[in-house]
């Protein structure tokens, strides 16, 4: 006698159905979405230039801008390297450490102009989820900045950060 596919069969097929189907993401799609989110947070994002690799994509001389209302930031990042992976995420490999200017004028009407590396070893972040709407995930050891300089109104300020 024929065995049926019977209710098992049936009831996987429905839940086969009912789970939404994740598109591949690539290295293009996350680095529209970082241009696409710095300019949401009033960033400017640019680029020495784009590279596409077998593997992804690398994009060259990156640097991050925002203007405040008393100053501005200004972020080289570098290199980033925008890899596909075969689970349809993508690793985005950064520098370890990089600089961040911040300069302003301070509430008391005095000009600053600080200097801070930011450091983010071994840091394994990947895009995942919709390609045009990726989540992130980080896990790094150790994440944290240093100032390394700060002049106010010019003169040189002693200054121990180290976060």
């Amino acid at each position: 006698m024929p065995k049926s596919p019977g209710v098992g069969a049936v009831a996987l097929s429905a839940s086969l159905a009912a789970t939404p189907v994740q598109a591949d993401m690539t290295a293009q799609d996350v680095w529209e979405s970082w241009q696409q989110l710095t300019a949401e947070m009033g960033q400017t994002l640019e680029a020495e230039g784009e590279r596409e690799t077998p593997e992804g994509l690398v994009v060259s001389g990156i640097t991050v801008t925002m203007d405040l209302p008393e100053g501005a930031i200004f972020a080289p990042l570098g290199d980033v390297t925008f890899v596909e992976n075969t689970d349809g995420t993508v690793s985005i490999e950064v520098p370890d450490t990089y600089p961040v200017r911040v300069t302003g004028t301070g509430s008391d009407g005095e000009a600053f102009d600080l200097n801070l590396t930011i450091r983010q070893p071994d840091l394994a972040l990947t895009a995942l989820g919709d390609p045009q709407s990726p989540s992130y995930s980080y896990l790094a050891p150790e994440v944290g900045f240093r100032a390394t300089e700060l002049t106010v109104e010019g003169e040189p300020v002693d200054i121990e950060l180290d976060v």
